[in-house]
């Protein structure tokens, strides 16, 4: 009987953008993880990720050996982009990503980290540039895609062409609007979705982790409609993420 052919799913993993769901999806699909990983992200210890955005050329190459070796077939990387060409080149690897309407992903990932504690801002447009993180930012998927990451320069035309080229690297781009249904046709994946990252807490996570000020916050700073204002504002900037997006969906 032949043995079957190793694959390592390589997933880029976009803040608020069905990350958790996806890979919820691959645990149940008994892909099998690093073995000490954080939401499939490989770490070292607790928040101690192994920087493989930061990997050369061989350091990547022998990290895909190391989890062909370990029986590694799911990794996550959420914090940078490691190198596209390597990892595509590499018959091994799948490529996958997700990418979700720029502007419901800022107004989630806004709410997620106001209730968890994780910003001062209270409101969304102060949210804009609140941290030194890209998610934070205007054109948030071309930063990362472009490897500009979390320098706060405006991005112009050079570098959406960078993104562009490097998401058309990709084996299986979602669109999270769209459903799941291309996991299926590319990775075999029973796609029932499992779960959701929400931006609110349960009752239930808010007493296990004694997170009050995350209820009052809920309490305090319900999620409310957007203004058109606000929606016209984030549009005009964020107009190479929104390009990258329409672009995506439209194939």
């Amino acid at each position: 009987m032949m043995k079957n052919k190793y694959n390592l799913i390589w997933f880029q993993h976009f803040h608020k953008a069905a990350g958790t769901t996806i890979v919820e999806l691959a645990q149940k699909n008994k892909e099998v993880f690093w073995p000490v990983h954080e939401n499939g992200n490989p770490v070292v210890t607790y928040n101690n990720f192994i920087k493989l955005w930061k990997y050369s050329e061989d350091g990547l190459n022998a990290f895909v050996d190391l989890c062909e070796e370990k029986g590694v077939t799911f990794v996550a990387t959420e914090w940078g982009l490691p190198i596209l060409d390597v990892l595509s080149k590499n018959p091994r690897v799948t490529l996958i990503t997700c990418l979700r309407n720029p502007i419901d992903r800022f107004v989630s990932n806004f709410y997620y980290d106001l209730y968890n504690e994780f910003t001062m801002a209270k409101k969304i447009n102060e949210y804009i540039n609140s941290s030194k993180s890209a998610f934070t930012m205007f054109n948030y998927y071309t930063r990362v895609l472009s490897k500009h990451d979390n320098n706060p320069q405006n991005i112009n035309e050079d570098f959406f062409y960078k993104a562009k080229d490097r998401l058309d690297q990709f084996d299986c781009c979602l669109i999270l609007e769209d459903g799941f249904s291309e996991l299926k046709n590319v990775l075999k994946w029973d796609i029932t979705p499992i779960h959701s990252n929400r931006s609110t807490l349960t009752m239930k996570e808010i007493i296990a982790n004694r997170k009050w000020k995350s209820l009052y916050y809920q309490w305090r700073y319900p999620k409310q409609k957007i203004s058109t204002d606000f929606v016209d504002y984030f549009t005009r900037k964020n107009f190479w993420d929104i390009q990258l997006y329409n672009d995506k969906r439209k194939k």
